[in-house]
């Protein structure tokens, strides 16, 4: 477990966006992409592998 984390944030993308979602409240997708500068494929990439790992929990909300 502890190593499937350590992984998951050893990419700097990957270890700036819980950064961000510390704080506690709700962002979206197109705010951390604005503010990591990616994609939203690599943003999805980036919180998939996150997931996986366990620190990050997800919410989908219906546009």
């Amino acid at each position: 477990m502890i190593l499937s984390v350590l992984s998951a944030l050893a990419e700097p993308t990957r270890l700036a966006a819980p950064q961000i979602l510390h704080d506690g409240d709700k962002h979206c997708v197109c705010d951390l992409m604005r503010r990591l500068g990616v994609t939203q494929g690599r943003m999805s990439r980036h919180m998939r592998v996150l997931k996986q790992a366990g620190p990050l929990i997800d919410r989908r909300d219906a546009q």
